[in-house]
């Protein structure tokens, strides 16, 4: 690995952003699959990084150890570390599926469709998830593998942290396990569960400065971990995450009191899934429907709305958000 930190921006790298695919992209394909009857498989690309020449003189101190003390190295490839080696992986591997004649979406540049294969790709990094038939899949995969080494896995069972049950009607989204460890991890895996994230009765407002902050990294921590959930698979958690972040920067006992009551609603609905239903019937519709709201005025401190959708396919929610 490269210490990419000394790396000096103009000079060694120009570029470094590389794009991921959106979780709101990930669940609309999962549901377009299950409508449109078609095969998942995932795929993971071994030692991704170092698939691509670098367009930039890159120099590089050698490990100690293995007998080049004292010499330089001119990096060839691209390494774990360098800034800019997202970013060629990315334009490597869009380069070798484009040979396919795979094109990005205008909506998410990670989502590439054929004309001539009935396949639509998601890619996070080096994770690479295919919908389409599996005739199709496979001719793609011995393309990749003249280009890549190439671990195929057949179905979805985890995908990026998310559990995918396979049900008789369709799938499950849940993150069970994750739920889990963060419970053990801030001490309540004991938790008495509740039926509500947060008691509407009380009312939060920022603290005056003239107040001590109580352990604010300790609250930092858990926010992060539960945005992770409502990013994947909780929406229900939309609202009263995004309202309890307002306090991060300095938290009271009110506010550590607040977040741990959404721990208490974790510990009843750890096993709560997203539920995705494969279509009964070729005459089924591909109907999308979405909802919205806002309450006026709501913010205490700012007296700023709060507004909120949620969009779904077929009655799979795909995408959602609540936001000041």
């Amino acid at each position: 690995m490269a210490k990419g930190y000394s790396q000096v921006e103009g000079l060694d790298y120009d570029e470094t952003f590389a794009p991921v695919t959106r979780y709101d992209s990930l669940r609309l394909i999962i549901a377009l699959a299950l409508h449109l009857g078609l095969d998942m498989s995932q795929a993971d690309i071994k030692s991704a990084f170092l698939n691509r020449d670098l367009n930039e003189e890159v120099w590089m101190m050698p490990l100690p150890g293995i007998g080049l003390d004292g010499k330089v190295l001119c990096l060839l490839k691209s390494l774990y570390g360098l800034k800019q080696a997202p970013l060629a992986w990315f334009e490597r591997l869009s380069s070798a599926l484009a040979e396919l004649g795979f094109l990005s979406c205008s909506f998410d540049p990670c989502i590439f469709i054929s004309p001539d294969y009935n396949i639509i790709i998601v890619l996070y990094v080096d994770n690479i998830t295919t919908v389409g038939r599996k005739s199709d899949v496979r001719k793609v995969y011995q393309h990749l593998t003249k280009h890549f080494t190439v671990m195929i896995k057949e179905g979805l069972s985890y995908l990026l942290g998310i559990e995918i049950l396979h049900t008789a009607s369709g799938l499950e989204l849940r993150q069970t396990q994750y739920i889990t460890n963060i419970l053990t991890r801030f001490g309540m895996e004991n938790s008495r569960p509740v039926s509500t994230p947060i008691d509407p009765r009380a009312p939060l407002v920022k603290a005056d400065e003239s107040e001590p902050t109580y352990e604010k990294q300790l609250y930092q921590q858990m926010i992060g971990s539960l945005m992770y959930l409502v990013t994947c698979t909780h929406p229900d958690l939309g609202f009263v995450v995004s309202f309890l972040s307002r306090f991060s920067s300095h938290p009271l006992l009110c506010h550590h009191t607040t977040v741990k009551s959404v721990f208490h609603y974790l510990a009843g609905t750890r096993t709560t899934s997203l539920v995705y239903t494969r279509r009964s019937s070729m005459d089924i519709p591909l109907l999308i429907a979405g909802y919205s709201d806002a309450h006026y005025a709501s913010c205490h401190d700012t007296r700023c709305s709060v507004s909120g959708y949620v969009f779904l396919l077929n009655g799979c929610a795909i995408s959602w958000l609540s936001k000041k």
